[in-house]
């Protein structure tokens, strides 16, 4: 695997549309930069925030991300696109404590979509006691997760991507490849429904659980899958 250099990234972030060009717009379906609002920047598709809150940003910024404090959420219109064949989820997570100096629920869902099907749900979640990273595509059965040492360090904000190819799934941690499951036979993400029923960041959809505690900054949903090239190319790590 190819190692990426850590970028030191120091000053005023740059904005927001100067971030995405870097990152290519060939591809982005919805792109919510939380910066102190969940207004979603390629759709108009803009979430709703209930409870979550603006916080200092990786690069500094007063207002460059949105919070969760282990019971709040971002509703968001539909995340990943109908009978999605490949996709990419990236976003920037930190972990954080509370004020009693506790980490919240062991398993915290980033981000969720369910169709009503409790089997086939799209979500990402980390799982902080056994440092753990594990996503969904939607499809039945399939799974994939990796171990990745520091991911519960609070304070540290960390690059995650997750992609889907046909049955493939890969996962990557600032820009390294951490995890691959290859391709299975299925023919298409939850082929067999018309419409997700809803979508969330920082809790599991439809579940009174699963509370993230931390902050999420530019969240993406690519309709490509994104390989080791690109997340190497254009992951940046803050110092």
């Amino acid at each position: 695997l190819r190692r990426l250099t850590p970028i030191a990234l120091t000053g005023a972030r740059p904005p927001s549309d100067t971030l995405l060009t870097h990152s290519d717009k060939t591809g982005v379906w919805r792109w919510w930069p939380f910066d102190g609002n969940a207004a979603e920047r390629v759709g108009g598709m803009d979430g709703s925030r209930e409870g979550a809150t603006a916080t200092t940003g990786r690069f500094g910024e007063p207002l460059g991300a949105l919070f969760f404090d282990g019971k709040s959420r971002v509703r968001t219109p539909q995340m990943v696109p109908n009978n999605s064949r490949r996709f990419t989820l990236e976003l920037w997570l930190r972990l954080d404590l509370d004020a009693y100096g506790e980490s919240g629920e062991g398993e915290q869902w980033v981000v969720s979509q369910t169709n009503g099907n409790v089997d086939a749900p799209c979500d990402l979640r980390v799982n902080r006691p056994l440092e753990t990273l594990i996503f969904r595509p939607g499809a039945q059965g399939l799974e994939i997760s990796a171990h990745v040492p520091g991911l519960g360090e609070s304070g540290r904000w960390r690059h995650i991507g997750a992609t889907y190819d046909d049955g493939e799934m890969n996962l990557y941690v600032d820009g390294l490849a951490v995890a691959h499951h290859p391709a299975a036979k299925v023919a298409e993400v939850q082929s067999n429904v018309s419409q997700w029923q809803g979508s969330s960041v920082g809790q599991r959809f439809g579940a009174e659980k699963g509370f993230l505690l931390g902050a999420v900054d530019e969240l993406r949903v690519h309709t490509l899958s994104r390989d080791a090239a690109w997340f190497a190319t254009h992951v940046g790590v803050p110092s």
